[in-house]
């Protein structure tokens, strides 16, 4: 699909991308649902304001039902349509939530049980810009103990769900390190820019960041990481 590939809407904006949607219902009564590329540049070129997540998300799902149509139209399958298959199998993993756990450790134990082979989770609950280190601790106290009971060929994602600015998931990424986790974050471009340089720069600073949280001297601590 051309928006938002992952597969996911616009959270909290549901009400929002419908009225979208019916707002788009003028450009596709009457059109041959199998024209998929003509409709979806009618709907993004068709107006005068174009993009935007709203937007991309409406057309996303209209045409995501465009693609389900025509599969059933011709009676196949969308990805024979689209090339046929990649590959056999897939690895998956399953959700635990995280940021406000009651037992991760149990729900993680119980989808691997069920047979997953890894899990993603939320690293924490939102932080602010500069936030206190037991936070971070927290963070990582919670995949630590998940680590411990799935052993070391378990996989573990984490996931900043755009709730960490680029100061404290600095700190997080390092701590995180000695428990092998596939780290995922929902960024900007700008913000990604400073991940690029996170290991280096960590390896140095982390102690002095450290002690800047725990002392209180919050003000040289953001002076120190607005400088990286």
């Amino acid at each position: 699909m051309k928006a938002f590939p992952d597969g996911e809407s616009l959270e909290g904006r549901a009400e929002t991308v419908k009225a979208a949607v019916n707002e788009l219902t003028d450009y596709l009564i009457g059109r041959n649902p199998n024209d998929i590329e003509d409709i979806w540049q009618t709907l993004y070129r068709g107006g005068f304001y174009r993009g935007g997540p709203i937007l991309m998300s409406a057309i996303s799902g209209i045409e995501q039902a465009l693609w389900d149509t025509k599969g059933k139209y011709f009676n196949i399958p969308v990805y024979q349509m689209l090339g046929g298959k990649a590959r056999q199998k897939i690895k998956v993993y399953s959700w635990v939530g995280g940021d406000r756990p009651v037992d991760v450790v149990a729900a993680a134990l119980g989808k691997q049980k069920e047979g997953f082979l890894a899990v993603k989770m939320n690293a924490s609950e939102e932080m602010n810009y500069i936030d206190s280190f037991s936070k971070v601790e927290a963070v990582v106290e919670r995949v630590a103990s998940i680590r411990e009971a799935v052993g070391k060929d378990f996989g573990i994602g984490v996931d900043f769900h755009g709730r960490i600015h680029k100061t404290m998931a600095k700190v997080i990424v390092k701590e995180l390190e000695p428990y092998r986790c596939s780290l995922k974050n929902r960024c900007s471009r700008k913000t990604m820019k400073h991940f690029v340089r996170l290991p280096g720069i960590l390896r140095v600073r982390l102690r002095r960041e450290k002690e800047c949280i725990r002392t209180g001297a919050l003000s040289s601590y953001f002076k120190m990481v607005m400088s990286i």
